[in-house]
């Protein structure tokens, strides 16, 4: 495939050192290109905040990115399955990456797709449905309807467990291990099985997902599960219900690991406007009552990352403004830990950040080599395109800058930053034409695009 590099910024940096003034070239590289624009169509293939698509392999200093093909079933039947899948490129550089290369077949959205990587093995989550619907025999139209359009929450129709797959590094590719099932497959109609999840692995080296499953035909709940072990992906301990919807309405957990064995999940639960986080505690075994950091929202995401050197967890959100806001959770991780404390706003970082803009739009990023950690966020804006905000261990600053694809006729969405920028701030990020007509003439194939910023300090 031709890469094509949209353009490339090398700022000239200037600082003091003892006795003299040194000039560094490329101390900030902006870089725009091209990933794939021909196998995604339709929406989905980057989404969503709360899940990774973007890995950086520090030994092999390799970019190794992750995205959907999209609806391609939607257009073409049944004949349009082979090419729903989970796609994977890598790079060295950042500006020109490797071939199409498939990870998972039988599931073209990326909305499950979680990606963890520990040493040399990536790990990545996902929900197969239309793996599973075709195995169960189920035809992707009946009497002029599509499958997750056919019966009602209380009707069965098949099972979609919620899988992790595991990939070996081994010079450059990836070579497929092992599958295994961490949560199972529940009633739901509309997609069949536990979805939107997200996978972590705690200091004590044992896996976690968390995910959205049908409870009943009223609401959603999160399950959330555990590896048996530390170490091993293989054997996995009953689901928990961590929390059940009193009414209908999306649901959006990610599960992230804290210190000393400890895991939050942070969860929005539409029906009730609220976006919360649950701790676990490995001395009691048990997940406390939620803490509630925000209410009413429009746009139902978050993006959460944690901070080990001032043990501290990082949460940005939208509230019910479209604002992006930022807390932080210290240790010992109480209700009181909090800052700013519950019974007052989050700090305000971007405005217009999610309301009336889609709401795969924000990724909060943390740079672990510092103490504390900065954090970079990309979000997108009301021109509906994406802008940087930095944070430097203390505040925010109030610079904004523009990031990605600017061009009139395309805005910009779904944007999935890596968990650490230690190495750059890289993102991948979903292009659309800006009118609807082309797109359609278009047949609805969308820009998948990865941008690299090597220091994102030196812009503010």
């Amino acid at each position: 495939m031709n890469n094509i590099l949209i353009h490339v910024s090398i700022l000239l940096v200037f600082f003091i050192l003892p006795g003299r003034i040194a000039e560094t070239e490329e101390a900030v590289l902006i870089s725009d290109v091209l990933v794939d624009g021909v196998n995604c169509r339709g929406a989905h293939v980057s989404t969503r905040p709360h899940n990774r698509k973007v890995s950086y392999h520090t030994p092999s200093k390799t970019w190794y990115v992750f995205y959907g093909t999209g609806h391609w079933t939607e257009k073409l039947g049944e004949e349009g399955a082979r090419n729903e899948l989970i796609a994977w490129r890598s790079s060295k550089d950042g500006k020109t990456f490797s071939s199409f290369a498939p990870a998972i077949i039988g599931n073209g959205h990326s909305s499950s797709t979680d990606v963890l990587l520990v040493g040399d093995r990536i790990y990545i989550a996902n929900t197969r449905w239309g793996f599973w619907r075709q195995r169960a025999g189920i035809p992707w139209e009946k009497d002029g309807k599509a499958y997750y359009h056919r019966g009602s929450s209380d009707s069965t129709m098949f099972y979609v467990p919620y899988e992790v797959f595991t990939y070996d590094i081994i010079d450059g590719n990836l070579v497929k291990g092992i599958t295994v099932e961490a949560l199972p497959g529940d009633h739901h109609v509309m997609h069949a099985g536990p979805h939107y999840g997200s996978i972590t692995r705690d200091s004590d080296g044992r896996f976690w997902v968390a995910a959205r499953a049908l409870a009943d035909k009223s609401g959603l709940s999160t399950w959330v599960a555990r590896t048996s072990s530390s170490d091993n992906v293989i054997d996995w301990e009953p689901y928990h219900t961590l929390f059940k919807s009193s009414g209908p309405g999306s649901h959006a957990p990610q599960i992230i690991a804290l210190d000393n064995g400890l895991v939050a999940c942070v969860l929005f639960a539409k029906y009730e406007l609220m976006t919360m986080v649950f701790l676990f505690n490995p001395i009691s075994n048990e997940w406390g009552n939620p803490h509630i950091i925000g209410k009413g929202y429009q746009s139902k995401r978050a993006s959460a990352v944690f901070d080990p050197g001032s043990r501290r967890l990082h949460v940005v959100y939208t509230d019910s403004q479209g604002d992006a806001r930022h807390r932080s959770l210290t240790a010992p991780y109480n209700m009181g830990n909090w800052f700013p404390s519950l019974d007052e706003d989050g700090t305000l970082v971007a405005t217009n950040a999610g309301s009336n803009t889609g709401d795969d739009d924000l990724s909060l990023s943390v740079n672990t080599s510092k103490n504390p950690a900065p954090l970079a966020l990309v979000h997108r804006a009301d021109d509906l395109h994406l802008h940087l905000k930095y944070y430097d261990g203390d505040q925010w600053s109030p610079k904004d800058v523009k990031v990605g694809l600017d061009d009139s006729e395309w805005i910009c969405d779904e944007a999935s930053a890596v968990a650490d920028f230690s190495h750059g701030f890289g993102f991948l990020y979903a292009s659309v034409p800006r009118d609807p007509e082309v797109r359609k003439k278009n047949d609805n194939i969308v820009q998948l695009r990865f941008c690299l910023i090597k220091n994102p300090e030196i812009l503010f």
